[in-house]
């Protein structure tokens, strides 16, 4: 800095203070850091000097930027850039553009980060400004992932590399493959985002910068989260902490805390996620990061719902959403509303409806076309798995024809797989099946193996349905996904996707088994019946102990429960009851163990079919009973008919007991109920339809759950306190009540008293 002001050289003064700047908020802090910026920018005030003014501007906003203060850091860079231009400082107004956009891109505002990209890339090519150009690209490929633009993202942080590669410039080769490994993992490539992770990490080891090496080592942690290698991943994070510890970098260590508590969480490690977040919430209070406070909040949030601590989750939220809007990071407050939007359904609020509206207004007021389709799609998702037929059908109506009018047809294929899935789930297969296959036709033309395999396996679940499905082509579309995946393995194809791919094929085995046995004793067909029986089987059998053996390779032990439930249900359906029995007793160890009571109550029902068919009765309606409870304290509705149905078969009632509470129900394949009670039931006399007395009792308890009291039989449920929102959870838990009868969706509108109700579910039981 002397030796340049000596040669009367100003401007490479002015960047020698303001490097000064930046190396002081490393090792002193923001404050100081400020303090001495602004300090100088009112020297340079005083001598009239513009550039030298700027460029304390320039420093001011990148020490801003560094702690997340965004507005702050926006509203210097964009000062400067202003008097950059005006003394015609093309290269240095590029830095300042560059400033601003990284600014945009941690508020995820991708349209004004884009924009303010290309316009720095435009000047540096211009006059000629190679590490600009560079530079640029490197902010919009950011912009164009965040924008949903993968192929253009990459092909730009690609140019970039090259650029640097042609330089020499090693520290920003390593920034450029960070950001090519963090476009693969917003398209979900993990494997191919350690890759380029790990040469970052290399490269940054080569020249020495261990700060590079730590951000490095941050990311192929998170890649190695993603492909399921969470104890590796735990070991880097733990270096990657210790260096920045050692830097005195507190962002970078709350980033490691964050990737950390997502490693656990997905192990199931919830009390060690949990102290992994209260540690990164601390350090981003005591380093003022709202931004870093806010996020590691929401993830909190996350784990408090896994463990049904429901209220503490949306204390969270709120206090997330407050700092998100405090810092004006609207994408930050969007993702809180989408988890709050998830808390809600699964209380079953009444505010859903408000909260996925004002989801998807972020994003309309942020003129973000493609994150509204793809918010309206994750709404109607939701809005499907709790029952609600009405609005998910119109928000994915809706989501399909923006994807259509944005050209976009992957989007319009994901959003066609969902409309297939709810077309099917609320009882019209043959229309779910051809969404999917028109679905499928679109992956085909953009040539999108990963959407070909997820469009096969949705193809396989809806003709799984009982009522209107076809169980050999649930079958030959579960082994063609499968297929897929296995070429795969290498790309796209995590472990947990070949998990679910052979549990898939499993289900589909069991199911087109079932339908070809028939009603028929097995050893009553001929010869060659049974061998292909046998080998369905077999295909089934072998499926599901592949299942169990990848799985119990991963650091998953919810997957592993979760594919000895598959590899139970085969063989309870074949009357392999010992391996049955083993496999069950292990996944509901599991279950508890990890404190999943979902699939805890799942496996009890598991347990009580083997010890029926044991014909240990008071285990199996023990075990029964207590999978019930649980489901009814989750509001599970399908989980609870599930247990009834044993029940059912235990003694023969009727239904086992009416619903309680006012949980929606999933459809039936979305909740991946096992195949097992639908196969035991071939075996077992079926009971007779409900009677008359049974759906009226039940009616009457359930409009009660809805609207708070007793209904005369005759009195008008809209009159009485039913509005359209409860009629949909009305309808919904009546379907569970009476399942396998297709209700409209307009019934309390058709039948608007409980007595008309009755007289029409009663004769349409009677027609079934």
């Amino acid at each position: 800095m002397i030796l340049y002001r000596e040669l009367g050289d100003e401007q490479s003064a002015a960047d020698a203070v303001k490097a000064v700047i930046a190396a002081v908020a490393v090792r002193e802090g923001e404050d100081k850091a400020l303090s001495s910026a602004k300090m100088h920018m009112e020297n340079y005030q005083r001598t009239g000097d513009k550039c030298g003014e700027a460029t304390m501007k320039l420093a001011l906003a990148n020490v801003y930027l560094e702690a997340n203060r965004l507005q702050d850091a926006l509203r210097w860079a964009m000062e400067a850039q202003e008097e950059f231009k005006a003394s015609q400082l093309a290269e240095k107004e590029v830095s300042a553009f560059l400033t601003m956009a990284r600014a945009l891109l941690a508020k995820c505002d991708a349209a004004e980060a884009l924009q303010t990209s290309q316009r720095a890339l435009a000047i540096a090519e211009e006059v000629g400004d190679m590490r600009g150009e560079a530079l640029s690209l490197q902010c919009l490929a950011k912009a164009l992932c965040q924008s949903q633009e993968i192929k253009e993202a990459i092909d730009a942080a690609r140019k970039s590399l090259t650029i640097f590669r042609q330089s020499s410039d090693y520290k920003q080769q390593a920034a450029s493959l960070l950001a090519v490994a963090s476009i693969h993992l917003a398209r979900e490539r993990p494997q191919d985002a350690l890759r380029s992770a790990k040469d970052a990490q290399h490269l940054s080891k080569r020249i020495g910068d261990s700060r590079g090496v730590a951000n490095a080592l941050v990311v192929v942690a998170e890649a190695q989260v993603e492909n399921d290698e969470q104890r590796e991943a735990l070991t880097l994070l733990k270096e990657a902490q210790d260096r920045y510890q050692a830097l005195k970098d507190a962002r970078g260590e709350v980033e490691a805390l964050r990737v950390r508590a997502k490693a656990e969480r997905s192990m199931c490690k919830r009390n060690e996620a949990m102290s992994s977040l209260q540690e990164g919430v601390e350090l981003a209070k005591r380093i003022d990061d709202k931004v870093a406070e806010a996020t590691l909040l929401r993830q909190t949030a996350q784990v408090k719902m896994d463990l049904l601590r429901l209220e503490e989750c949306e204390q969270h939220l709120n206090e997330a959403q407050s700092l998100f809007r405090e810092a004006q990071h609207w994408r930050g407050e969007a993702d809180v509303l989408e988890l709050l939007l998830r808390q809600q359904i699964q209380v079953t609020s009444r505010d859903a409806v408000g909260t996925a509206d004002e989801w998807r207004a972020l994003f309309y007021d942020a003129s973000d076309r493609k994150g509204e389709a793809n918010c309206l799609r994750e709404a109607a998702r939701m809005f499907f798995t709790a029952g609600y037929e009405q609005d998910a059908e119109s928000r994915a109506q809706e989501a399909l024809a923006m994807f259509q009018e944005l050209e976009d047809q992957s989007g319009e294929a994901r959003t066609q797989l969902l409309l297939a899935e709810v077309h099917a789930g609320f009882g019209d297969v043959r229309r779910g099946v051809q969404t999917a296959e028109e679905s499928l036709e679109l992956f085909k033309r953009i040539e999108d193996p990963k959407g070909q395999s997820d469009a096969y396996a949705v193809l396989a679940r809806v003709q799984m349905l009982e009522e209107g499905g076809d169980a050999e082509e649930a079958a030959s579309a579960a082994e063609k996904s499968y297929q897929l995946v296995k070429r795969a393995r290498k790309g796209w194809a995590t472990r947990r996707i070949e998990v679910t791919s052979l549990q898939l094929l499993a289900e589909a085995g069991v199911a087109k088994l079932v339908k070809l046995a028939g009603d028929e004793d097995v050893q009553d067909k001929s010869q060659e019946e049974q061998d292909m029986l046998q080998g369905i089987f077999d295909k089934a059998h072998r499926a599901a102990e592949m299942a169990v053996d990848r799985a119990s390779a991963m650091d998953d032990r919810r997957m592993e429960a979760s594919a000895m439930r598959t590899l139970a249900n085969v063989c309870l359906v074949c009357s392999d009851t010992e391996t049955a029995a083993e496999a069950a007793r292990e996944a509901l160890k599991i279950a508890q163990e990890v404190g999943d009571k979902k699939l805890e109550a799942a496996m009890l029902c598991i347990n009580a079919e083997v010890n029926v068919v044991e014909n240990y009765m008071g285990k199996a309606n023990e075990q029964a009973k207590q999978a019930l409870a649980i489901f009814r304290e989750l509001r599970d509705a399908e989980g609870e008919e599930y247990a009834k149905s044993i029940l059912d078969q235990m003694y023969g009632t009727s239904r086992g007991g009416i619903a309680a509470g006012p949980g929606a129900a999933a459809p039936a394949y979305e909740a991946a109920m096992p195949a097992a009670a639908a196969a035991s039931s071939v075996a077992t006399a079926v009971s007779a339809g409900p009677t008359r007395e049974f759906i009226m009792e039940g009616l009457r308890a359930l409009s009660k759950n809805v609207v708070g009291d007793d209904i005369d039989m005759d009195s008008p449920l809209m009159e009485a306190g039913m509005d359209s929102l409860s009629s949909v959870e009305f309808r919904n838990q009546v379907r569970n009540l009476v399942p396998g009868i297709n209700l409209p969706a307009s019934m309390v509108f058709d039948y608007p008293n409980l007595k008309s109700m009755t007289d029409f579910i009663h004769n349409k039981t009677s027609e079934s």
